[in-house]
């Protein structure tokens, strides 16, 4: 995706660590950009997003939703092709 990216996480037990998580993930890739393209300040606009699935038909389509989201963005003509998902 040109200005967003998807995880599906799972949290465990402590669903609020996620915050956490996010925070340390953001703020590294933030760290990178900055330095590789000698800028300063934010790199993301909003708060991250977040859903609780807590059924497996949930993770069923959320899954198949982000695997299919850059071809539907027209970035690919498959998903397999993105070289960004960890699983086609």
């Amino acid at each position: 995706m040109n200005n967003h990216f998807h995880l599906i996480v799972k949290t465990g037990e402590n669903p609020k660590l996620l915050s956490k998580f996010m925070q340390k993930v953001t703020t590294s890739f933030a760290i990178i950009i900055n330095r590789k393209y000698q800028r300063i300040g934010h790199i993301f606009q909003n708060r991250f997003n977040s859903n609780y699935l807590q059924y497996k038909k949930d993770l069923a389509r959320t899954m198949d939703y982000v695997r299919k989201n850059p071809v539907q963005e027209g970035m690919v003509r498959k998903p397999s092709d993105y070289p960004w998902s960890s699983k086609n």
